[in-house]
């Protein structure tokens, strides 16, 4: 089940990176990535318990906050300063955290049973 997981996961991300939904293109997110590190932050509970989502990072700037579904649809965005937000509104499934602070980006895997 995990080996699963990994490969729908690495699928996942491969497909959203080819996609415009990020908003650049391949050109630019290969000078981006040369130019600048990832976003460190830390995601729990992942699975997600209680509909809330714990976000750590080493900043306390604001966080822009985007969901994608394994289609690469966007089914969640919010900006906060808060460490915690509820997701209530998504289906159980596996979605793409994307994490934008600091003019950094991270992207996590994220599960809602």
């Amino acid at each position: 089940m995990k080996k699963v997981l990994s490969i729908l996961t690495a699928s996942l991300i491969m497909i959203l990176c080819a996609q415009p939904v990020f908003g650049f293109s391949v050109s630019n997110r290969i000078k981006m990535k040369i130019q600048q590190e990832p976003l460190q932050f830390t995601v729990y509970h992942n699975p997600v318990k209680d509909n809330r989502l714990f976000i750590n990072s080493k900043s306390n700037a604001e966080m822009h906050l985007k969901i994608y579904n394994i289609l690469g649809e966007k089914k969640f965005e919010t900006t906060t300063k808060n460490k915690i937000i509820f997701l209530d509104m998504l289906q159980p499934g596996i979605y793409i955290l994307k994490v934008e602070q600091n003019q950094k980006t991270g992207l996590k895997r994220l599960v809602i049973p």
